[in-house]
C-alpha cells in the first residue's frame, strides 16, 4: 500500500513512526560519531598542512579557496542498517548579515590529517547535499542517508568534503574534533528521517534558458543533478511526454527525449523530483547544434582581438555586429576553465544573436552557424570551447592519452592551460553527451613543432569524443591551419600536411582550406569568413544533402615524368586555374631532393599540370614536385568551384627520408670552429661528407665548415677529421651530413633558447634548431657534438647546470631522449696546463650523470701558440677522438628505430620499420589494439642480433579491425631487456576492402554494456550470438541490416567472449569478433 502513496502521505508516516518511536519505546538505535580526522586545506598555501589548526571554508574567485575533509570510522554499524545519516558542522565563526552556500561531498578516505594540503587534497566526487550558512553559534545538518545507500558492506570509513561553490568570498570557521565541546557530528539510525533529498533537482547549466536542443532524434540526452537515488520526471513541453530516470552515485541523472522537427516555437523542459522540487527552462528552441573547439583562431571574436579587427572583402566583422539580429541563431560560449578533474558542470548562458551580444561571438562559429541557418531555415544552436595558445593535449581526455607514454598527465594543474586535460575536463567534460550535429575544430598552430606527435593525437582524441557522445560516426570538420612565417622551417607546411591526411583518413571528417587567407606575420588573420563559409559547404553536402553545393578543392593524385618535365593529375579538378599573375608556388627537384622554381603549365584539356625547372637545365631528371610547401605563401592554384589546394608534396620526403644520410650538429665555441691554419689542411673533398651551407643547400663539405659564420676567422676544426673516422668501416651507402653552428669567444648561458649572441645577433640553439629540423627532411639526426668552456672557467659550476639544460632542450626538441652528446675536454697546453682546470675538474661529473653521453680527451694535444686553441694536427686528432666516442654511445643504443609505420592495403594493414643499427636484439613482437590501451601480441619478428646495417621489416595483418587499429613494436633484447615504440594508427572500412560485412564493438574492454554495429554492403538477414570461449552458447541477440544493437552484458563473468555472426537462412558463419568483459 505505501507504493501507492503520495510523497507528503510517506513523509508523514515516516514523521509519526518518528513520533512512535520517542513516545512508545520502540527500540530506535541512533548512534552519533566523532571523527577520526579532519582539516581544511588553503589554495594560498598549496603545500601546507593546517590539520591542527583551524577548520575554514571559502569559496573565492582570486586563488584563496578553502575546503574541508572530515572522516569517520563506522566501527560496527552495519551500512545495510543506516536508514538515516546527518552530517553536522557547528559554525564557530561567521560574518554577520551574509550567506553561504555549502555543499557536502564524498571523498576518498585515503588522506591523512597531518599531511594534507591543497596540491594533494582528495578530489570532491559527489554532491551530497547542500545548506545556507547564515549564522554562526549554530549546528548546521546535511542529509547524506542516500549516500549510505551506495555504501558497500565492508565500508567502515567515510569521508566527506565541504565547500562553497557560490565563490561568497565569505570565510566561515568550524568546530573541529579538538575543540571541547560541540565537535564535529555523524548522526546514524536505522529509522528512516522524514526526508532524505536536500539536493533539489536541476540541470546542468547548457540546459538553461534559451538553449537550443538538437531536432529529430529519438533519444536526446538531457542531464542535471539532484540527490543520490532520487527519481526524476522531464516533460517537454512540445510533446507533454513524462520521460524518467534516476540519479546515480555522482548524483547526476541523465534522460534520453525525443525531439520533433524545428518548428520556430519556443518551448520548457521542467524536471522535477520525488520530493516535489521542480525547475524549468523556458525559451527553448528545437534545431541544428554544433560543438565548436580549438585555440585563438576558433576564439577570435567578431569585433577582432584588440588591434587585430575581423574583415574580409565578404564580411565586415564590424558589419557582421551590426547586422546580427536574430533570436533563433544562439551561442554558449564556455569561460576558461581549467581543471585537473573531469568537471560535470559549468558556467555560462546562450545568447542570442544581436548587436550586443554578437560582438563576443566566435567569428568563425558565428559565420559557420550563420551559413547553416541561411541555408536550413532552422534554428542554429553553437557551444564554443577555445582557449588560445592551447596545444591539442589540453584537449584530451586522460583516457585517449594512455597509449602515448610521452605525453605525461599531471596530478596538480599550476594554472597552466598547455596542462594536458586541464582544458577538456574543464570545458569538454561537462558539455560530453549534450545533443550536437557534429563538430568543428581548429586548432594546431601550437602543435606545429611535433607534427608526428600530432598525427597520432588527433585521430585518437576524435575517437575519443566521439566516444563521449555514444556516436562513432558524428561529423567532425576542421580547418587547416593557415600559412603563416612560423619559426620552425617548414613547421607550418608540414603540420598542413598532416592535417589534409587526416582528413583522408579518418571517416567521415572534412577539411577548410585557408590557403589564400593567411597572413605573414599575424596567426590571427583577419578573414575568418572564408575559412567559416568553406566548413558549411561540407556539413551542407556531407551532413545535410545539398550534393549540389560543392567543398573539395583540387587533391593531388598522380604523378608521370617525361625528360625534364613532370605531369602532376588532381582529382576535382574540373575549371583548373592559377589565380592572378602570381609567380608559381610549384618547385621541382631531382634525386637529390634539392628542389628549385618550377614553372607551372595548365593542360586545360586534360586539367593536368606540366611542371618545369624555371631553369630547365637544373633539374633534367625530376623526382619530386611540391606546391606552395612553405610556411607562408598565398595560395594560388584552384579548381572551377573556386576552392583551393592545399600545399602538397608529390612524395613524403620528409617521412620517407634517406636513413642512409647521418646527420651531426657540430656547435660550440672556437675549437669546435676551428683555428688550425688552413695552410696545413691536407683533406680531399670527399662527396660521401656533406655541409650544410646557410641557405638551406647542402654541398660536399670543405674547410672552413664554419666560414660563414665566421668569415676571416673559422679554420681548421674537429669536424671534417670526424667525418673521415666515422665513415671507416661503415656501410658504403652511408653519407655524413654536417651542421656548423659554432660561434668564437660564447659562454654557455648563450645557449639557451631565444638568447642571441653579440658576433651574428642570432640565437646559436633557434638556429641550430632550424638547420637540424631542415635537415631532417632529407636525412637522420645521429649526434650532437659540442665543444665548448674556455670562456667560462671562472664559473664552472653554473656550467654545469647550463650544459644539462642544454642537452635536454636539444633532446626535447628533436623529441630524441637519448640522443647522443658528445663533448670534449679544454686544451691541457704545455705552457699552462691548469688553464682551464675549474672546467675540465667538472666535465666527468657531467659524464657520468647524463646517460649517452661521452667526453673527449684532449691529452697530448698542442696549441697554435695562444693557450687556448688546438692547431691543424690537434684538431684533426680531436676529430677522430669525436668520431670514436660518437660510435661508443651509438653502440649503447639497443636498437636505433629509424621509421615505423601503418599503411592500409587492399590485402590488409602493412606494417613496416627499419633499424639503423641493432645491439642484441632478439626479437619484435608487433602488438596491435582497438582502444589504444589493451594491446595483444599479432606477430614475432626475429631481430639482427648485433648489426650496423641497415634492416628492413614488415608484417602485413590482413585481418585488421573495422575502425581504428593501433599498433606498437616491443622490442626484446638478448637479456630479456624490453623497449616499446610509439604507437601509430591506422582506420579501416572493411567494406571498402570487398568484404561483404563488417563488425564493429565498442567500448573494447567494457564493463555493463556493448554496442554492435554491422555493416552490410548488401541487404542480408543474419543472426547474431555471444559465445565463451568454450563454445557456449551465452546470449542470442536480433538484428537487422543497418540496425545498432545495444546489449547489457552485466550479468557476464569478466574474461574473453566471441560475438559471432551467422547468416540467417543458411547458418554460414559471416565473421566473429572477440571482445573482453571486465
Amino acid at each position: 500500500m505505501i507504493k501507492t502513496f503520495t510523497k507528503l502521505a510517506y513523509t508523514a508516516l515516516l514523521t509519526l513512526i518518528y513520533m512512535l518511536c520517542s513516545f512508545t519505546g520502540i527500540a530506535q538505535i541512533i548512534t552519533t560519531l566523532n571523527p577520526i580526522a579532519d582539516a581544511s586545506v588553503w589554495q594560498g598555501g598549496a603545500t601546507n598542512n593546517y590539520g591542527s589548526t583551524t577548520f575554514q571554508i571559502k569559496g573565492s574567485p582570486s586563488g584563496q579557496t578553502r575546503i574541508g575533509y572530515v572522516k569517520f570510522d563506522l566501527g560496527t554499524t552495519a551500512v545495510a542498517d543506516v536508514k538515516s545519516a546527518k552530517f553536522r558542522m557547528f559554525v564557530n565563526s561567521y560574518p554577520a548579515s551574509s550567506s553561504s552556500n555549502v555543499v557536502v561531498s564524498s571523498t576518498s578516505e585515503n588522506w591523512v590529517e597531518s599531511t594534507l594540503n591543497y596540491n594533494n587534497r582528495p578530489a570532491l566526487n559527489t554532491a551530497l547535499a547542500s545548506v545556507n550558512i547564515t549564522a554562526s553559534g549554530v549546528y548546521y545538518e546535511w542529509d547524506v542517508t542516500n549516500y549510505f545507500k551506495t555504501l558497500l558492506a565492508t565500508n567502515t570509513i567515510v569521508s566527506f568534503g565541504l565547500s562553497d561553490p557560490s565563490n561568497s568570498d565569505k570565510t566561515i570557521v568550524f568546530n573541529k574534533k579538538e575543540d571541547a565541546t560541540n565537535k564535529p557530528e555523524l548522526v546514524i539510525s536505522d529509522t528512516p528521517s522524514p526526508s532524505t533529498n536536500t539536493v533539489p533537482v536541476t540541470f546542468n547549466n547548457l540546459f538553461s534558458d534559451y538553449a537550443i536542443i538538437q531536432q529529430q532524434k529519438t533519444a536526446t540526452p538531457l542531464f542535471g543533478f539532484a540527490g543520490i537515488g532520487t527519481q526524476i520526471t522531464v516533460t517537454p513541453s512540445w510533446n507533454n511526454t513524462a520521460y524518467t530516470g534516476i540519479t546515480d552515485i555522482n548524483g547526476m541523472w541523465r534522460i534520453n527525449v525525443a525531439t520533433p522537427v524545428a518548428n520556430g516555437i519556443s518551448y520548457s523542459i521542467e524536471a522535477k523530483d520525488e520530493d516535489g522540487h521542480s525547475k524549468t527552462i523556458n525559451n527553448i528552441k528545437l534545431g541544428e547544434v554544433w560543438f565548436c573547439a580549438g585555440q585563438s583562431n576558433m576564439e577570435m571574436r567578431l569585433k577582432g582581438f584588440g588591434s587585430n579587427p575581423v574583415t574580409s572583402p565578404i564580411a565586415n566583422g564590424q558589419a557582421l555586429i551590426n547586422a546580427a539580429n536574430d533570436p533563433d541563431l544562439r551561442m554558449f560560449t564556455l569561460p576558461t576553465t581549467l581543471s585537473i578533474d573531469p568537471k560535470t558542470n559549468l558556467t555560462g548562458t546562450w545568447n542570442e544573436a544581436n548587436p550586443t551580444n554578437a560582438e563576443f561571438f566566435s567569428a568563425i562559429a558565428y559565420q559557420y552557424a550563420l551559413a547553416l541557418k541561411a541555408k536550413l531555415n532552422v534554428p542554429v544552436g553553437v557551444i564554443v570551447t577555445a582557449v588560445g595558445g592551447i596545444p591539442i593535449q589540453s584537449l584530451m581526455s586522460k583516457e585517449s592519452l594512455k597509449p602515448f607514454p610521452e605525453v605525461t598527465v599531471p596530478i596538480t594543474l599550476d594554472n597552466d592551460k598547455a596542462t594536458p586535460t586541464s582544458v577538456y575536463n574543464g570545458m569538454v567534460s561537462p558539455v560530453a553527451g549534450y545533443g550536437i550535429k557534429g563538430f568543428i575544430w581548429y586548432q594546431g598552430e601550437s602543435n606545429r613543432q611535433e607534427p608526428d606527435l600530432y598525427k597520432r593525437l588527433f585521430p585518437a582524441m576524435i575517437t575519443d569524443y566521439r566516444s563521449k557522445w555514444n556516436d562513432t560516426n558524428l561529423p567532425f570538420y576542421f580547418v587547416q591551419i593557415a600559412p603563416n612565417n612560423y619559426s620552425v622551417p617548414f613547421g607550418g607546411a608540414i603540420m598542413r600536411e598532416v592535417l589534409y591526411d587526416s582528413y583522408k583518413s579518418i571517416p567521415n571528417t572534412g577539411i577548410s582550406l585557408p590557403m589564400e587567407v593567411g597572413e605573414a606575420n599575424e596567426i590571427h588573420y583577419a578573414d575568418k569568413t572564408t575559412p567559416a563559409n568553406r566548413l558549411s559547404f561540407i556539413a551542407l553536402n556531407k551532413t545535410y544533402g545539398f550534393t549540389n553545393i560543392p567543398y573539395l578543392g583540387p587533391e593531388f593524385k598522380s604523378i608521370s615524368f617525361l625528360g625534364n618535365k613532370a605531369t602532376l593529375s588532381f582529382n576535382y579538378a574540373t575549371g583548373l586555374k592559377i589565380k592572378g599573375n602570381a609567380t608559381s608556388l610549384f618547385e621541382i627537384a631531382g634525386g637529390d631532393k634539392v628542389f628549385v622554381p618550377a614553372t607551372a603549365v595548365i593542360n586545360n584539356l586534360t586539367n593536368q599540370i606540366e611542371v618545369v625547372a624555371t631553369n630547365p637545365a637544373q633539374v633534367l631528371n625530376p623526382a619530386f614536385v611540391r606546391y606552395a610547401f612553405s610556411n607562408f605563401v598565398v595560395g594560388n592554384l584552384f579548381n572551377g568551384d573556386d576552392l583551393p589546394a592545399s600545399s602538397f608534396r608529390t612524395k613524403n620526403y620528409d617521412i620517407d627520408v634517406d636513413s642512409n644520410f647521418h646527420v651531426y650538429l657540430l656547435t660550440g665555441q672556437s675549437n669546435m670552429s676551428g683555428r688550425g691554419s688552413l695552410s696545413q689542411d691536407t683533406y680531399v673533398p670527399n662527396p660521401r661528407i656533406k655541409m650544410l651551407k646557410l641557405d638551406g643547400t647542402w654541398v660536399k663539405a670543405t674547410n672552413p665548415l664554419h666560414g660563414e659564420l665566421e668569415p676571416g676567422e673559422a679554420q681548421v676544426g674537429p669536424g671534417i677529421s670526424f667525418a673521415v673516422k666515422m665513415l671507416e668501416n661503415a656501410d658504403p651507402n652511408v653519407t655524413i651530413g654536417l651542421i656548423p653552428t659554432a660561434i668564437g669567444g660564447q659562454s654557455i648561458s648563450v645557449f639557451a633558447p631565444g638568447v642571441t649572441n653579440t658576433r651574428t645577433n642570432k640565437s646559436i640553439y633557434d638556429e641550430s634548431v632550424k638547420y637540424v629540423l631542415a635537415a631532417q627532411t632529407k636525412g637522420v639526426l645521429k649526434g650532437i657534438l659540442f665543444h665548448q668552456g674556455e670562456a667560462d672557467n671562472s664559473r664552472a659550476s653554473s656550467w654545469v647546470t647550463d650544459i644539462k639544460a642544454l642537452i635536454s632542450n636539444f633532446r626535447t626538441t628533436f623529441n630524441q631522449p637519448k640522443l647522443p652528446f658528445v663533448f670534449g675536454e679544454m686544451g691541457r697546453y704545455a705552457a699552462n696546463p691548469t688553464k682551464y682546470g675549474n672546467i675540465l675538474a667538472v666535465m666527468p661529473g657531467v659524464n657520468a650523470d647524463v646517460p649517452f653521453t661521452a667526453l673527449v680527451s684532449s691529452a697530448g694535444l698542442t696549441d697554435i701558440g695562444d693557450i687556448t686553441h688546438f692547431n691543424t694536427a690537434s684538431a684533426v686528432i680531436l676529430g677522430q677522438r669525436y668520431a670514436d666516442a660518437m660510435k661508443g654511445v651509438l653502440t649503447t643504443l639497443p636498437v636505433t628505430l629509424t621509421k615505423f609505420t601503418a599503411t592500409k592495403k587492399t590485402e590488409g594493414a602493412l606494417i613496416q620499420w627499419t633499424t639503423a643499427s641493432e645491439l642484441n636484439n632478439d626479437r619484435f613482437e608487433l602488438e596491435r589494439s582497438t582502444d589504444g590501451k589493451l594491446f595483444s601480441n599479432i606477430a614475432t619478428v626475429k631481430g639482427k642480433g648485433t648489426s650496423s646495417a641497415l634492416n628492413n621489416y614488415s608484417f602485413t595483418e590482413k585481418n585488421p579491425n573495422n575502425g581504428v587499429n593501433y599498433y606498437r613494436l616491443v622490442q626484446y633484447d638478448l637479456d630479456g631487456k624490453i623497449s616499446i615504440s610509439d604507437v601509430v594508427a591506422l582506420t579501416f572500412d572493411l567494406l571498402d576492402n570487398g568484404n561483404d560485412f563488417a563488425i564493429m564493438i565498442y567500448p573494447n574492454p567494457t564493463k555493463e554494456k556493448i554496442f554492435v554495429n554491422l555493416k552490410a554492403a548488401q541487404n542480408t538477414q543474419v543472426k547474431v550470438a555471444i559465445y565463451n570461449l568454450q563454445g557456449k552458447l551465452m546470449k542470442q541477440l536480433s538484428f537487422s541490416e543497418d540496425e545498432l544493437i545495444q546489449q547489457d552484458i552485466q550479468e557476464l563473468k569478466t574474461g574473453v567472449y566471441i560475438l559471432r555472426v551467422n547468416d540467417a537462412n543458411t547458418n554460414k558463419l559471416i565473421g566473429e569478433s572477440k571482445f573482453l568483459k571486465n
